[in-house]
């Protein structure tokens, strides 16, 4: 007598296998791509900063708090930002966010264990860096 139920139990592991295998082809790694990895990338591209020195300070209702302290002066310098789908929407602590149609553009993408962002400037030019999770940290 064919039991469709057993039949589902005994085919769960090969399709646990396949979704595994699927999803690694597809570059899920081990890593996994947060939100902090891809603000610290963004915030480091459009500000020219190695993202190392970057902090998260908090996370309320979605928005990312980080900072860092530059090198060159010892100075504090504090962003906030969000990640609406492929745009990384960023401001400074206590300024305005920048998604007026005039502001540059960031949008970054994934490829295995590397952020790609694309800062799109108002005069048609394009800031592009690329950072691995490592580099970006916890």
């Amino acid at each position: 007598m064919n039991n469709p139920i057993r039949a589902i139990l005994a085919a769960g592991p090969v399709i646990m296998l396949i979704a595994f295998f699927s999803a690694i082809a597809n570059g899920a790694g081990p890593s996994q791509v947060t939100k902090s990895h891809i603000c610290k990338a963004g915030i480091a591209t459009v500000m020219g900063r190695d993202p190392s020195i970057m902090r998260i300070d908090n996370d309320l209702d979605g928005v990312l708090y980080l900072s860092y302290v530059r090198d060159d002066d010892s100075s504090f310098w504090g962003y906030k930002c969000k990640v609406e789908g492929s745009l990384i929407i960023w401001a400074s602590d206590t300024g305005r966010w920048r998604d007026h149609p005039a502001d540059s553009r960031l949008s970054y993408r994934i490829e295995a264990e590397t952020i790609h962002v694309e800062e799109g400037h108002s005069n048609g030019s394009t800031t592009k860096k690329s950072f691995t999770l490592d580099q970006l940290g916890d």
